[in-house]
């Protein structure tokens, strides 16, 4: 039979040395430090994702708020050029009445094509 002392060790325990201690910190560090390797990243890239999605957001607002304001001012520009267009034509409609009221036509015959007092 094997008869054990109270203070001796087995040979299964783990004794704590000074090389033991040190031993599983450094495999805690590694550990803690893999651990961050990968982990900070997947911040990082979360945070940079919200900061472009935020910047995203306003160029977003802006570009239709820019869209909106030049569609303003391309209609403005459009409706001044139409009344400028109904101006002249109404003018022009002026001045052809004018020209009729002092120039009288001459007789047209529509059989000929031509008017009737031009010589053949």
């Amino acid at each position: 039979m094997l008869t054990q002392k109270p203070n001796q060790m087995t040979e299964t325990a783990i004794s704590l040395t000074q090389g033991n201690i040190t031993f599983f910190i450094a495999i805690a560090a590694i550990m803690f430090n893999v651990y961050h390797f990968f982990r900070n990243p997947a911040v990082k890239a979360d945070q940079r994702l919200v900061l472009l999605e935020k910047a995203l957001s306003a160029l977003t607002k802006e570009f239709s708020e820019f869209k909106n304001n030049e569609m303003r001012v391309l209609q403005t520009k459009f409706d001044s050029q139409q009344n400028q267009i109904n101006n002249i034509s109404n003018s022009m409609v002026e001045v052809k009445t004018i020209i009729n009221e002092r120039i009288p036509a001459k007789p047209y015959s529509e059989a000929f094509g031509r008017r009737l007092d031009d010589k053949i």
